[in-house]
């Protein structure tokens, strides 16, 4: 009827966008609308919210969700067995032991998961062999899940700035326009580099990563000379 409960579900990305923000918080804040004819009153409802990056969110919303339940991170064989069961729905009878080395590359993440298994499917449909390297070749990762966004990070940080600069500087010389918090976040997650007073340093362990980025692609010899 009428009166029954309904879902409609808002996404921040590719349904509204910016324009859904913005009537949220009053929303929220007052249970109105705020249209070209004024506050428009709307039945009471309850807002649940979904979100893999809730830091990105302001906290004049966050703050409104008096429920946030913590996210407990999968244990690597949880992980190992949703691979698993992603490949299964998919119809691909993975190999044994190919499942830890795509949760290491997709950064556990379920669609960096299945973009992989995806991958090693086609390539497999190509020439009948199981190729690790060229599925993440064919999805812009390498083997410890840095994007190709974060390989060129690194070697900017590494090769252009002598180990350390600012995040406008370093967003400048990659020519990304938008934010690299992601990015950040994954470098940071594998102490590859370290935020700073003075900007992004890169750390031992990611001028060793660097190099051997560096080597992979060819612009080093494998003692080390340009």
């Amino acid at each position: 009827g009428e009166d029954a409960p309904r879902a409609e579900p808002l996404d921040g990305n590719g349904n509204g966008g910016k324009a859904k923000a913005e009537w949220l918080l009053p929303l929220m804040q007052s249970g109105h609308l705020a249209t070209s004819q004024g506050r428009e009153p709307v039945p009471n409802v309850t807002i649940i919210a979904a979100t893999t990056d809730a830091q990105s969110l302001p906290t004049t919303v966050l703050g409104r969700f008096p429920v946030q339940p913590q996210i407990v991170r999968l244990t690597t064989d949880e992980q190992i067995q949703l691979c698993w069961n992603l490949a299964s729905r998919l119809g691909i009878e993975l190999p044994t032991g190919m499942a830890t080395p795509v949760v290491e590359a997709a950064n556990s993440e379920p669609r960096q998961m299945k973009s992989i298994l995806v991958a090693l499917r086609d390539g497999l449909t190509v020439d009948g062999a199981w190729s690790m390297d060229r599925a993440l070749t064919w999805c812009g990762l390498s083997h410890d899940g840095l994007t190709e966004l974060a390989q060129d990070f690194l070697l900017t940080l590494l090769g252009g700035f002598d180990g350390q600069a600012s995040i406008a500087t370093i967003q400048a010389a990659l020519g990304e326009p938008g934010p690299l918090r992601h990015t950040e976040q994954m470098l940071s997650q594998r102490s590859y580099i370290r935020v700073t007073s003075q900007g992004r340093e890169i750390t031992d362990a990611g001028t060793t990563r660097a190099y051997e980025l560096a080597r992979e692609r060819g612009l080093l010899t494998e003692e080390g000379t340009a």
